[in-house]
């Protein structure tokens, strides 16, 4: 229940406080006093979009505020909960706009963001503007009004992350295929290819130092048999030999190192250099008997390496980075052939995805069309109540199977009407007046509001394009909506103020240039003199009196 509102500075509103009390409460006043203010206000409070224009000129920022009562409210109760913003069975909503622009919004203290002021909204009140009836000509409005009649949050819940999780593979999928997917087979063949020239030479690159040592040897042998020739003779020259002349230094040092005992180390030193001199020695003979010329193995060994550098010159690469080149062109190779798995692990993904989103939607088309049927025969009776005895009304739900998937399902509804007998019924948007339109989208309206439960309803001059005894059908209506929770309506038919358990008046007054609104409930004189107001535009002996009958007639059918 909506228990307060408290306004300041906005529009032409200064400071107003006002305390609301249950049941069917009408606002009344003349033209451009401001009875539809109050409706702007409570739209900021649940998060319609913040106009600074609507700051009262000079002020800094206009601020609203609202408390609830949550008695009858669970859902709110345990929204707020959730959203850990509960404070023990109440609910305060603050707002602020400012001149300059940008608005801030409040939940028990804390703040919050518009989108979460919606949510909330949704658990707590309903509000219907002006001219909401053309909406019932909007496809996504006929649906939207199917789905609020009585479809469980489960049903679209299931349908929508069934629509996700589809969308998301075949989103995956598509990446995978079309003209990436001839890009990908071009760079597997082209991997292939690579791999099998890289292949054929695996042994070769394994052995590319020996084989380029090998080249380097066999490509200068002459060279190196001259040096070897050169180094042995100037170790084993019989008269100037290293070999030679080093034993003799070693004789010298051994006769003589009795003398000097320090030279016994030197001895020593230079014994196992020749000792080292020998074994180089034999060595390089070796070396030597070895050293053969084979230029069938040099053309051998030079065909080898001129395979491994021509692919390391295709592949721009020097010829000892091939061995980690090749690894990386398996590992993409690897990489590429499990994309192609998955590519056919995600087809079989997307059907199964579809299947399951048909099946959802499948089930939300029943539930929709089983609850559109009753709610086609509720507001066909009030219809009938509202001046059309004999019209007909009729929503259709109707599966359109090849629609691409969506997160609402593949429904289209369709409302039918026929306001005369032995005429068949036709879309709404060909055959309904304006009249019609309007007491159709009320009596949908009321029909809607009989399922949501919630504590407070508001109606802002939804009664418009309506009058007589039609007036006084709507009034009765919204007095048996009201019943058990709070129904606001903003109208100019006294027909309809008449069944208000409370009338709440709006008047405008101009004080030193500047304009004010002034709200306040009304008494029963007052009221009367009220109404006498709306039926003839101004209060007579002959305008009370009709309101006096209005009166009367509407307090038996109040209770």
């Amino acid at each position: 229940m909506l228990n307060s509102l408290h306004i300041r500075q906005f529009a032409i509103i200064d400071d107003l406080a006002l305390e609301f009390r249950p049941g069917f409460t009408v606002i009344s006043g003349e033209t451009g006093a401001g009875k539809s203010i109050l409706i702007d206000a409570l739209g900021l409070i649940f998060g319609q979009r913040a106009d600074s224009t609507l700051v009262r000129h000079g002020a800094e920022r206009a601020e609203l505020n609202a408390s609830f009562d949550l008695q009858h409210a669970p859902q709110a109760e345990d929204w707020l909960r959730n959203q850990e913003l509960d404070a023990a069975g109440e609910c305060m909503i603050r707002r602020t706009v400012k001149a300059e622009g940008g608005s801030r919004a409040y939940i028990n203290g804390s703040p919050v963001t518009v989108q979460q002021l919606q949510q909330l909204a949704g658990s707590l009140i309903d509000l219907h503007g002006q001219h909401e009836q053309q909406r019932l000509l909007l496809p996504s409005a006929r649906l939207e009004l199917v789905d609020d009649a009585g479809v469980k949050a489960s049903s679209l819940t299931s349908c929508a992350e069934a629509a996700t999780r589809y969308q998301q593979l075949l989103t995956e999928l598509d990446t995978l295929s079309d003209k990436s997917n001839q890009q990908h087979e071009q760079r597997i063949e082209l991997l292939r290819y690579q791999l099998e020239e890289l292949d054929a030479v695996t042994d070769l690159l394994e052995l590319l130092p020996q084989l380029e040592q090998e080249q380097q040897s066999l490509s200068h042998v002459e060279e190196l048999q001259l040096t070897a020739h050169s180094s042995l003779t100037q170790l084993e020259d019989e008269q100037h030999g290293i070999n030679l002349q080093l034993q003799q230094v070693l004789s010298g040092l051994q006769s003589t190192a009795i003398h000097a005992p320090e030279l016994t180390e030197i001895h020593q030193m230079l014994e196992e250099a020749g000792i080292n001199l020998q074994e180089a020695t034999s060595n390089l003979h070796r070396y030597l008997n070895n050293l053969d010329q084979n230029p069938e193995r040099l053309a051998i060994v030079d065909q080898q390496l001129g395979k491994i550098h021509d692919l390391a010159r295709k592949h721009r690469i020097p010829a000892a980075e091939l061995q980690n080149f090749r690894s990386d062109l398996h590992a993409e190779l690897a990489m590429l052939g499990q994309s192609e798995q998955r590519r056919v692990e995600l087809k079989q993904a997307v059907d199964s995805a579809l299947a399951n989103y048909q099946n959802q939607a499948d089930q939300l088309s029943r539930e929709r069309s089983s609850i559109a049927m009753q709610l086609s025969e509720n507001a066909q009776r009030i219809i009938q109540k509202l001046g059309m005895a004999d019209a007909q009304l009729q929503i259709t739900v109707t599966r359109q199977a090849g629609k691409k998937p969506s997160a609402r399902g593949q429904d289209s509804v369709e409302i039918q009407f026929s306001a005369n007998p032995g005429q068949p019924a036709k879309p709404l948007s060909k055959v309904a007046s304006g009249g019609e339109l309007s007491r159709i989208g009320l009596a949908l309206m009321v029909a809607t509001q009989n399922q949501d439960g919630l504590p407070a309803m508001i109606f802002d001059e939804v009664d418009a394009g309506i009058g007589g005894a039609t007036a006084t059908a709507v009034g009765e209506l919204l007095a048996q909506l009201a019943q058990g929770r709070q129904a606001f309506c903003v109208t100019h038919m006294a027909q309809v103020a008449a069944f208000a358990d409370n009338h709440l008046q709006v008047t405008k007054s101009i004080t030193d240039g500047a304009t004010t609104t002034q709200h306040g409930y009304l008494k029963d004189n007052q009221r009367l003199d009220e109404l006498a107001r709306m039926l003839s535009g101004k209060v007579s002996d002959s305008s009370r009196t009709h309101a006096v009958e209005l009166v009367q007639a509407a307090k038996p059918l109040q209770k």
